[in-house]
């Protein structure tokens, strides 16, 4: 972690630059101007979507979208940069750190979170999902470019519609905004972020199709038919803590040679406890996943919160083409205090 990174940079390399090749900062001449700058939670990458809670704190968010170049949390990020992020486009109505937000809160503020500028419109289109995962899963599209990087990049996320979904597959409408240093007539590749609804974390499938953007308000139509399959693991789980169960329980499904695959919550699991995790393909023929439970005292925890960490030692499933796998008992029994 990157202690003494200037927390501002922070929120605009992990909410603009950060691609799969890496992140890289930007210069010390980041676009601060008079204007106001608005946007709403799901125009960034992580927070919301990288949680199985719909409802989040500021400072949980905050902590989320800087994760791993920050731990300052919101307000003390404020405090310390004399800046706020407000509630009404007035600048009148500042959040707090204890504020709950959700996918459709709104923000506003002096500066550009994104390093992208003002915004200047949005370009639209459909896409066709297959293989959607589980119940509640939520997607987040994104189109970025960096083919003349400083010149020409950019960073476009928004969470597309699942309401009217049933059944694992759909042709959905999406829409991204448009800022200020997007370029016309430049080619946009897209992605989907993947949040299944078992899960805590998101994995992001390709869109094949590279998009020509040719202006600001462009519909590109359908931007192509996508299997966002993933790999369910689940089963049962039988555990307690001092004879009790556990207030908030974390299951992590690993793989050694890459580490954590996903993670699945649970809030106080009876004996033989259903539980559910989803992940992304796997490159790999043979993936031998390992489990580690972690549980704690209530949920959004401290570290002084941690009761328990365990390693799972005697349990390792062999997931083999990317096949899912259901049955799983995990029995760990009544766990005694450190």
């Amino acid at each position: 972690m990157i202690a003494k990174r200037n927390i501002w940079n922070a929120i605009i390399i992990v909410t603009a630059l950060c691609l799969a090749v890496g992140c890289t900062a930007l210069s010390s001449g980041e676009d601060e101007t008079s204007g106001i700058y608005s946007y709403t939670v799901d125009e960034f990458q992580g927070g919301i979507f990288n949680g199985m809670s719909h409802v989040l704190t500021m400072n949980d968010w905050f902590l989320l979208i800087n994760y791993p170049f920050s731990s300052i949390d919101y307000d003390s990020w404020s405090q310390t940069e004399k800046v706020s992020i407000y509630k009404d486009n007035k600048l009148k109505k500042p959040f707090s750190g204890s504020d709950l937000i959700n996918e459709n809160s709104v923000f506003y503020c002096e500066r550009s979170l994104n390093g992208q500028g003002q915004k200047t419109g949005k370009i639209t289109g459909t896409i066709t999902i297959t293989d959607i995962p589980a119940p509640g899963t939520k997607l987040q599209i994104r189109n970025y470019s960096f083919s003349q990087f400083p010149d020409n990049w950019w960073n476009l996320y928004k969470k597309i519609n699942m309401g009217a979904v049933n059944g694992t597959s759909a042709t959905l409408n999406w829409s991204l905004p448009v800022y200020e240093n997007f370029k016309p007539n430049s080619e946009g590749t897209f992605e989907i972020i993947v949040l299944p609804g078992d899960s805590l974390n998101t994995y992001s499938i390709a869109v094949p199709n590279k998009i020509l953007l040719g202006d600001i308000n462009q519909d590109v139509g359908n931007v192509g038919t996508i299997s966002i399959r993933g790999v369910n693991l689940s089963g049962t789980i039988n555990i307690n803590y001092e004879g009790k169960p556990v207030p908030y329980l974390e299951l992590y499904a690993a793989y050694p040679v890459q580490g954590t695959l996903n993670t699945t919550c649970l809030y106080s699991p009876k004996p033989n406890a259903p539980w559910s995790l989803t992940y992304g393909e796997n490159r790999n023929k043979t993936v031998g996943v390992e489990f580690n439970i972690i549980g704690y005292s209530k949920k959004n925890p401290a570290l002084d919160d941690l009761l328990f960490d365990i390693y799972v030692r005697d349990i390792t499933v062999s997931v083999t083409n990317n096949e899912s796998i259901s049955g799983i008992a995990i029995d760990i029994g009544d766990v005694k205090k450190y």
